[in-house]
């Protein structure tokens, strides 16, 4: 005779009778004609499902009031062994449908083996992590954590401590949530509060609608907000951002840090305008397309023409040799060494010296918050902010030194008819032409005041000499400051880090073969990629100073050339000059 569990679950119309019983599969197998044991529930007509034990017995030595094999059976107590697993499986699964813990559905995956639902621990490390990206059920672990340290338990937290004090549960977080919102010393914000009450809260909602729990766990509407801060986006000084770089311990750190300074350093540019850049929205001085001249690089003859992504108000930014344009160049590189090997299609080509990522953020939402939710993270919890606070640091500085209209194009906004009867002559002229010449002007001008005012070269410089200290300590390779093109000798590919003191020649450092693939495509040195080589190269004959910038900023090709180029007796006062250079372009340290 079968096991028979009967449990009962109360109806408004009629009882229904659960079974759980062991059978045999009846095909039996090959080798020697053992047959699998079964698990069978059912619930009515409508619930009947069978459990797979994967344990093959001879079932002549069964026995079916005990439910177990008899001393005869070859290696009786192993099986026995398994075969009560499955018992204590069943006596849990039974208690637990009988306490309306379990579904009907969760007891089946339950007697599978396939997860435990006891815990919301369990559950995301389970259900969560199966449903979920990597991106997202790392966000739900981080926010289990934070929930069950904000509740002052180490332990798991079951759904049913949970359904029982509901009320007192999330009362005591709140309380705890609250406080630590309002101290000023720590961390902790309303956006990561409610980030964490929103996770939980789905947790519970995914276990109940996919029938692993009976009961709907509903938080206290009263406890899902803090109000201690108001989650307003702060606002950072110089000496705000300085801390954060002595904090950096990590070049995934500084890459964040990196990110919030470029987005400052672009007026107050977004994480979405960051991954448009691209070296098709160059112009020059006249508005005219300007791609891939060394020229244009080399005397500071940049602006980048960009629609934000928020608001589709155009900009016209300048680019700034220094710091915009190397720090753009180095975060491409730091990027390529953080991510590269992890996601390659999500990475600029190296051909484009504006670009970073490479994807459509506004068509492709999943990967563009998947590419940025570390950095946002790192921002938040490690820093204490948010990349938009770049934007709002940069807008109050500019409404302490510009009028109104001013401010807005700065800033990418829209300027009224009303506002531009308000300002100046230019400005009401050319309040629906950012390309106006003189508007073009005094922006630049006033952004350049930003900039100063904001101390960027001193942001600047302690930026890098954390990227240098970082790479010499954690042995990162010297190429993620190089900016020159890359060379091919034999199989290796190589890039220019700086030159030696003694000689003057200039040194290389090879790239390892994790990244060759990416910098194999270089093309900055073939004679096509620059329009103006061959004028870039006389002029470099005419001036030794201009050969320099070109060597250590922007030329990728040449380089050895033009060392050999000038006499032998000129070496030291080259020597300098290009160690200049290059610690404009943050490299310096490379020399050794």
């Amino acid at each position: 005779m079968n096991i028979l569990l009967i449990l009962w679950e109360q109806s408004w119309e009629h009882f229904i009778i659960m079974k759980i019983t062991f059978k045999f599969r009846s095909r039996k197998r090959k080798q020697d004609g053992f047959q699998e044991l079964l698990i069978r529930l059912r619930n009515g007509r409508q619930n009947d499902k069978i459990v797979c034990t994967g344990i093959y017995l001879n079932s002549k030595y069964w026995n079916s009031s005990e439910n177990y094999v008899t001393e005869k059976h070859p290696n009786s107590i192993g099986y026995n062994d398994l075969i009560k697993e499955y018992k204590d499986r069943i006596y849990e699964g039974k208690h637990k449908f009988n306490k309306n813990q379990f579904s009907f559905q969760t007891l089946f995956k339950y007697l599978k083996g396939e997860a435990k639902f006891n815990s919301l621990d369990e559950y995301v490390e389970t259900i969560i992590k199966d449903a979920k990206t990597d991106q997202n059920y790392k966000g739900y672990i981080d926010n289990l954590k934070r929930f069950k340290r904000l509740y002052g338990v180490n332990k798991t937290i079951s759904f049913q401590d949970l359904s029982n004090d509901t009320y007192s549960i999330f009362e005591l977080v709140h309380k705890k949530g609250q406080k630590l919102s309002m101290d000023e010393t720590v961390r902790f914000s309303q956006t990561t509060y409610r980030q964490m009450i929103v996770h939980i809260g789905a947790i519970c909602n995914h276990a109940h609608n996919k029938g692993y729990i009976r009961e709907k766990i509903n938080i206290p509407s009263e406890f899902k907000n803090v109000k201690g801060d108001t989650g307003a986006i702060k606002t950072h000084t110089t000496e705000d951002v300085l801390e954060w770089i002595k904090e950096i311990n990590t070049i995934q750190q500084w890459e964040t840090i990196g990110m919030w300074i470029l987005m400052f350093c672009m007026r107050g540019l977004y994480q979405a305008d960051i991954v448009k850049l691209s070296e098709n929205m160059l112009k020059d001085t006249n508005k005219e397309r300007r791609k891939r001249r060394i020229s244009d690089y080399w005397r500071d003859n940049l602006y980048y023409y960009h629609p934000r992504s928020k608001t589709h108000e155009k900009m016209y930014i300048k680019l700034f040799r220094y710091p915009i344009l190397s720090l753009l160049e180095t975060m491409k590189n730091v990027v390529v060494y953080n991510r590269y090997p992890y996601r390659p299609n999500k990475i600029a080509s190296i051909n484009d010296k504006i670009a970073i990522y490479d994807y459509d953020p506004t068509s492709n939402k999943e990967s563009h918050q998947s590419v940025w939710q570390t950095q946002m993270r790192c921002m938040r919890e490690k820093f204490g902010s948010c990349f938009k606070s770049a934007r709002k640091s940069f807008a109050t500085v500019v409404a302490d030194k510009f009028p109104e209209t001013i401010n807005l194009v700065l800033l990418g906004r829209r300027i009224s008819k009303e506002q531009g009867f308000k300002a100046d002559t230019t400005l009401h002229q050319s309040y629906i032409d950012i390309l106006n010449p003189k508007l073009i002007k005094r922006v630049e001008e006033a952004h350049l005041t930003v900039l100063e005012d904001f101390k960027i070269d001193k942001i600047y410089k302690a930026l890098f000499d954390k990227l240098q200290a970082l790479i010499k300590s954690q042995k990162h390779p010297q190429w993620i400051l190089g900016h020159s093109g890359v060379l091919k000798e034999k199989k290796e590919y190589k890039i220019v880090v700086g030159t030696d003191k003694k000689t003057g020649k200039v040194k290389f450092e090879n790239i390892g073969k994790k990244f060759a693939k990416y910098f194999k495509n270089d093309k900055t040195r073939t004679k096509d990629y620059w329009i103006d080589l061959e004028q870039a190269k006389k002029d470099a004959k005419d001036s030794l100073e201009k050969a320099l910038n070109i060597e250590g900023k922007i030329t990728k090709t040449g380089a050895k050339e033009i060392m050999v180029m000038s006499k032998k007796k000129d070496i030291e006062e080259r020597e300098k000059d290009l160690m200049k250079a290059l610690a404009e372009q943050g490299i310096a340290s490379a020399v050794n």
